[in-house]
This record gives C-alpha cells, structure tokens and sequence, in this order.
C-alpha cells in the first residue's frame, strides 16, 4: 500500500488513503487524510505492525455548498463525513519504513519529522481481531477494474492523463470540432460524424508505419502498438448552444452519447481495416483483454439514460456503433490499441479542428512515461 498512489479496494470501495501530507503537530502524529471503508484501512496498516486513531472532523449533516443559478434556480451539495487517520508515536517509524510516501518530498518531510523529534514508545504487536464486510458503493476510482480503459497481462492501467499507455510509446492526435456537425434545428448530424471519424482514423492510421519518432523504442512500440487519439472539440459551444448548461443531466447525457458515437464508430472504422490489413502486431497475445474494454465501453453505452439524451438519433447511433465493434471485433480483431484521447484541444495544432477535410496527424503528440503501462503486453 503506497498512499501517494491510489490503493484499490478488495471490496470495490473508494480510495483507501489520500495524504495530505506529512505534517507535524507538536512533532507527535502524522496525518493522513482518508475516505470511506476505514476498518479496511485499519487492517491494512495492522498488517505492518502500524497503529493509528481515527478521528472524526465533519459530519455528513447538512450542506457544504449552495448557490443560485442566473435562471434562478438554487443548487446544492451535500456533504459527507471527513475522517483524519493519525499515527503516532513510534508506529510513525514504522510506517515510514515499511510504506511511506512515493513522493519523495512527503517522504523527506516525514524522515526530517522522525529525525528532529522524540516519540513515546508503543507497542510493537498488533492482531486483528475480527473484520465486518461493508457492502459496496459506486465509486469514481479510475484503478477501479469496472472504470478503466486498459489492462496490460492483468494489471489495471489508471486513465487519468490525456495519453497513458505503454512506456516509450505514441499517440497522434487529432480533434473534430463538434459545432460543424451542428443541424439548424439543433440536432447532430450523425451520418457526416461517422464518415468524418471514418476519414480521420483511416489518415491517422495511415501515417502510423512512416512517421519518424524520437528513439527507436518508441518507433517499435508506436507500429507495434498503433495507438491513435482522434478526439472532438467545442463541446462547450455546442452544448450552450442548444441550450443545455454543463450541470444538467441534459448536458452529461448527450456528452455520452457524442463521446459514445465517435470512439465506438472508431474502433469500428479500426477493425474494419483489420479485416484488410490485420490487427495490431501485439493483439493476439492481448486479444481477451481488448475485447472484454470493449464489450465494457458498450455496456457504458446502453447505460446511458435514454431521458438524459435529448437526441435519441444520436444516442441511438452511439449504441448500435457498439454493437458493430462488438461483432466485428470477435472476427477480425482491431488495427490499433487505442482509438480515441480526448486531448486538451490547446494541444492540438490550429488547423487540425475541422469535418471530414481535416488532415490527420498534423498534431503528433510522443509519450515516454515511466512507470506508464498500458493496455496491452510490453
């Protein structure tokens, strides 16, 4: 258990421990900051021989947070209960050595801590004595098995950075601005969004085997791999310009839908050249893998409120582009690892924004990540 990082639950609940840092109060305790299934927590750092008092700091009555909407419509966020996690003494040593902090500043900051001060001596055995299971709760953890996009020979990839894959790999980008498939009345084009996600996958991979790369490592990853990240913009703009606020169900439903259409007609478009051409050089010996992300992204897909999507045309399409993947896939396999990254747009060069006639790869963004492992088997 490494708190700089996130912990996944046995039990499917949320992050064990978030530090806050190490800080000293009276150089007595260490605080660690911490979310929900405590008595789990509690185990865990037992397991080290690591005691520690949970404390109580605020209570879930109530609300934390209020305001009012321009339309006069008043919003508010409940609170939950806020727990500290405090260890003391000579337990303080102990988690320092036997866990500490990734970070290496936390970690300096706590070894500084036990290093300038005197602690009273606790004692070294611990046992647990009985353990309760708490059920499970939804959760947003992107370590989460039933949240991720990745999965590399059965390790979970966190997908919370616009590209993470596979150590000393690429992924060019390219977004199409969603305000160009904008109907008078309001509505998404469908048909001209799918043919423009087809051109663009298609010239994105295209330029894949010739482009030149940094090192001759990511050249290998990048044509063994195939990653590519078409993405979309002026999501904000269309959305406002229907009349739909970010914090709307309205909103969120048909980002899903739009998200849903381009990266399902994008795996489609990529098992399609499959068929043609092959799958990716790695695919076979990732093949349960890819192919369980991919029935999970059309789960997502139905999972979409039918009444948060006031387009049913395009939610409708988002689904079927789904079941396309899913059929297609199991007979040819995909082209490329990775379809789709929604990249901030800032990133991507001017130009690049467009419909159909906009040129793929024009915008090549190279990762050398450490400690990045992505969906696949390096």
């Amino acid at each position: 258990l490494y708190p700089g990082h996130m912990a996944e639950s046995p039990l499917k609940k949320d992050l064990l421990i978030i530090p806050v840092g190490a800080l000293a109060y009276g150089a007595c305790f260490l605080l660690l900051a911490t979310l929900v299934n405590r008595p789990l927590l509690w185990g865990l750092l037992y397991a080290f021989g690591i005691r520690g008092r949970i404390y109580r700091i605020t209570s879930a009555a109530g609300s934390r947070f209020s305001y009012t909407r321009r339309d006069g419509t008043h919003v508010e966020y409940a609170s939950r209960e806020g727990f500290d996690f405090r260890i003391s003494g000579t337990d303080m040593a102990r988690f320092a050595a036997e866990v500490g902090f990734s970070c290496p500043r936390k970690q300096a900051a706590v070894e500084s801590l036990i290093g300038e001060s005197t602690r009273y001596r606790t004692k070294a055995g611990t046992s647990l004595i009985a353990r309760e299971d708490d059920g499970q709760e939804m959760v947003y953890n992107l370590t989460e098995p039933l949240h991720h996009s990745y999965i590399v020979d059965g390790v979970v990839v966190a997908n919370c950075s616009e590209y993470m894959h596979v150590d000393n790999s690429a992924c060019n980008l390219a977004s199409l601005n969603l305000m160009k498939f904008r109907r008078a009345d309001g509505t998404f084009d469908v048909e001209s969004f799918e043919h423009a996600v087809d051109i663009m996958l298609l010239a994105q991979e295209i330029i894949v085997s010739p482009s030149s790369y940094p090192t001759e490592e990511i050249a290998t990853n990048a044509r063994a791999y195939r990653q590519l990240g078409l993405g979309y913009a002026n999501l904000g703009a269309y959305l406002m310009s229907n009349g739909m606020p970010y914090d709307s169900d309205a909103g969120r439903g048909t980002a899903a839908a739009i998200t849903a259409l381009m990266t399902g007609r994008a795996y489609r478009e990529s098992a399609h050249i499959a068929a043609a051409l092959g799958p990716y050089e790695r695919y076979a010996e990732n093949r349960d893998a890819h192919n369980n992300v991919m029935l999970m992204h059309r789960d997502a897909a139905y999972g979409i409120p039918d009444v948060a999507c006031q387009d049913q045309g395009l939610l409708t399409a988002g689904r079927r582009a789904w079941d396309e993947v899913i059929e297609r896939g199991e007979r040819a396999g995909f082209r490329n690892a990775q379809a789709s990254v929604l990249a901030p747009t800032e990133a991507v060069v001017a130009g690049t924004l467009g419909s159909a006639t906009a040129a793929a790869g024009s915008a090549t963004r190279f990762a050398n990540k450490p400690n990045a492992m992505g969906s696949l088997k390096s």
